[in-house]
């Protein structure tokens, strides 16, 4: 049949096999009859397929039907990084770093450095690290390796 969880099982069968095209087809289908949220759930995993431009197509899809998923922009934003649109890709950091203020990201900062660091804009790089460190007492050391890396490459030896 076509139900939500005969379709969900085809995911799964589709992932074990590795079949890929199966799974990119029922995530469409059930994100069209069931539940725009598969959109994400498909960019995510194009994500990591590595198959970063079909996932900045999924998730634009899926950003037309619901404006607001801090998680589907942090995929959308790696995806954008690693195609090389790289402001596109910082806006997208920034507009998920926006939406909960006073919040640590950890893992959402260290994905954007390290885009940033691929993308050689060290300053930005440094520039993001020193703001989380401003922000929070605590965080005197954080991405303390990074961080000297990028200084190094900025030319300000701290």
């Amino acid at each position: 049949g076509n139900s939500k969880s005969d379709m969900e099982r085809l995911i799964q069968i589709g992932m074990d096999l590795r079949k890929l095209d199966m799974v990119e087809r029922q995530y469409v289908l059930l994100a069209q009859k069931v539940d725009p949220q598969y959109y994400a759930k498909l960019g995510k995993f194009q994500v990591a397929q590595h198959e970063y431009r079909e996932a900045t197509e999924t998730f634009r899809q899926y950003f037309s039907i619901k404006k607001t998923d801090a998680d589907a922009r942090v995929d959308y934003a790696r995806a954008l990084g690693e195609i090389g649109m790289v402001d596109e890709a910082i806006k997208n950091f920034d507009y998920v770093l926006a939406a909960k203020p006073g919040v640590r990201q950890v893992t959402v900062i260290q994905y954007y450095v390290t885009m940033l660091v691929k993308a050689e804009r060290f300053d930005h790089a440094k520039r993001v690290i020193d703001r989380v460190r401003a922000q929070d007492p605590t965080a005197k050391m954080f991405m303390d390796t990074e961080y000297k890396v990028i200084s190094a490459r900025t030319g300000q030896h701290t």
